[in-house]
């Protein structure tokens, strides 16, 4: 039986490359306000990223008062494997949809250190941008760490 953690290792460990995308319309996650989309990790196909319904970003995270990027939407993203939700979070499109990712939290004492994503958040963002180098260069620009 596959584990939540093997699950997060193995999206750590992948690149986006290794990830499929389709829009279609159909799923578990339909969502009102575009086709369908998922990323299959093609070495596991049971493994998929689905971006499920908007969320109000501006509610998500302390980030989007933060001058760093543009964020254009926000929605809840499902990772799901063999048809069971294993978790869900919330990614935001930034710099006219240029990348997407997690929103960072702040770290340090009274969360006045650095912005932070963990591995797994970072993962997430780059698989769903598709695009490494791009999603590598707004992070950067953001001066967002991974820890």
């Amino acid at each position: 039986m596959t584990s939540i953690d093997e699950i997060r290792r193995t999206i750590c460990n992948s690149e986006p490359d290794d990830w499929k995308f389709h829009k279609c319309d159909f799923g578990l996650l339909e969502t009102a306000d575009y086709k369908h989309i998922t990323w299959v990790y093609e070495q596991d196909v049971a493994l998929r990223i689905e971006r499920g319904r908007g969320v109000d970003w501006k509610q998500a995270s302390e980030w989007a008062g933060h001058d760093d990027a543009t964020i254009d939407a926000g929605y809840r993203y499902w990772v799901i494997y063999s048809g069971s939700p294993v978790s869900s979070h919330v990614l935001l499109s930034i710099d006219e949809y240029q990348a997407t990712m997690a929103a960072p939290t702040p770290s340090g004492e009274g969360g006045r250190g650095p912005w932070t994503l963990s591995e797994y958040e970072d993962r997430l963002g780059a698989i769903v941008s598709g695009r490494g180098e791009e999603y590598e260069k707004r992070r950067r620009a953001a001066e967002i760490e991974v820890v």
